[in-house]
């Protein structure tokens, strides 16, 4: 009876060890250190697989849970560059990210056709009256 409950403790705490998650937290900022409400906030791993997903909230702060490991932490918004950085989360000692989304550079594409317009002239009639 011991050597099962012994066995069952065992178990239990294998299965907190590989169920364990780590809170991932940080910021979204521009290039003059202004915060960036609303970004998406994606962390991706192996096989490029999105593990988690979140939106920076009013303080341009986000928090994500994962399992320890090696992952891409994607944030984007509307008028920035996206950014991807890699990151490592370990079970312990895990500093808050800053994350620098540069502004997106504006481009307009104009696009040029031949296409001369072809004048008519009116058909000439001969009747005469």
């Amino acid at each position: 009876m011991k050597r099962f409950s012994i066995l069952v403790a065992l178990l239990l705490i294998a299965a907190k060890l590989t169920a364990q998650t780590v809170k991932i937290t940080g910021k979204a900022v521009d290039l003059s250190g202004a915060l960036v409400v609303g970004a998406d906030v994606t962390l991706i791993g192996a096989g490029n697989t999105a593990i988690a997903a979140t939106k920076t909230g009013p303080e341009g702060s986000f928090t994500i849970e994962a399992p320890p490991g090696s992952y891409a932490l994607e944030v984007s918004a509307a008028g920035f560059e996206k950014v991807v950085q890699g990151i490592s989360v370990a079970a312990t000692n895990n500093r808050p990210l800053t994350v620098t989304l540069p502004v997106a550079k504006l481009t307009q594409e104009v696009e040029v056709q031949d296409n001369p317009n072809q004048i008519s002239s009116p058909a000439r009639s001969n009747i005469r009256g």
